[in-house]
């Protein structure tokens, strides 16, 4: 299966994360990009059978450049798989409530 990670990252913590769950998809077997959230376009995303999105938690939510990349970059990805996380310094909070559902949203399993 053909994956991609993708993230924004400020301090370089979302990062590491990102490279973490790379190495853990290659290290058993699949195939497996990793870019940042401002890197990607709709035609990137065709290619992917597993998507991955994290970013930091500011204000308790996603990033406003993660909400933009979910409604208005993420196109044709029903029926894809997709996960997302986060870092924090305290509390996920709204993060993985409404990261998540957006996803589904979108049709992505």
């Amino acid at each position: 299966m053909k994956c991609i990670v993708i993230y924004h990252s400020i301090t370089g913590n979302t990062r590491i994360i990102a490279e973490a769950i790379q190495h853990g998809l290659i290290k058993f077997g699949e195939s497996c990009d990793i870019a940042r959230v401002n890197q990607v376009d709709t035609s990137d995303l065709l290619q992917y059978k597993l998507i991955g999105l994290g970013s930091p938690v500011m204000w308790r939510r996603e990033l406003y450049n993660l909400t933009d990349f979910i409604e208005y970059t993420m196109q044709g990805v029903e029926g894809k798989h997709c996960f997302a996380f986060c870092t924090h310094g305290a509390t996920p909070a709204h993060y993985l409530s409404r990261v998540v559902p957006a996803l589904k949203q979108k049709g992505m399993t």
